[in-house]
C-alpha cells in the first residue's frame, strides 16, 4: 500500500502547515498497514478539505448503500472540523473491517481521481 500514499500523485492541495490531530477512525487497520501514513496526508490538509471528502464519502455510502438495501448512517455535512470527522467516520465504521476497507478506499479515490 506504500504506492498509494505517495504524495506527488495527490489531486489536491498539500498545505505545508502540519495540524497534529491523533486521528483514531482507522485503528482496526493497524494490523494490515501503516495507517499513520495516511494519517499523515489527512494532518496536511485543512478542515475545508476533510469536509469534503467526508462528502465524498458519504454520496458515495448512499449509492452503494440504496443498491443494496441497506441503511446509509451517514449525513450530509456543511460544516465538520477534523475532531467531528474523525468521531463521525470512528463511529460509522463501528470495527467493522469492510467499513473501514470502504473508508480507505473512498478516501484514496477522492485525493487520487
Amino acid at each position: 500500500m506504500g504506492h498509494i500514499l505517495d504524495t506527488s500523485c495527490l489531486k489536491i492541495y498539500i498545505s505545508n502547515k502540519y495540524i497534529n490531530y491523533d486521528f483514531n477512525f482507522l485503528n482496526i487497520l493497524k494490523e494490515y498497514f501503516d495507517i499513520n501514513q495516511f494519517y499523515n496526508i489527512l494532518n496536511h490538509l485543512e478542515d475545508q478539505n476533510l469536509k469534503n471528502i467526508y462528502n465524498h464519502i458519504y454520496f458515495r455510502w448512499n449509492k452503494i448503500s440504496s443498491k443494496h438495501e441497506m441503511n446509509n448512517d451517514l449525513t450530509f455535512n456543511r460544516y465538520l472540523n477534523r475532531s467531528e470527522f474523525d468521531m463521525i467516520l470512528e463511529k460509522f465504521i463501528n470495527n467493522e473491517l469492510y467499513k473501514a476497507i470502504s473508508v480507505v478506499n473512498l478516501i484514496t479515490s477522492y485525493l487520487y481521481h
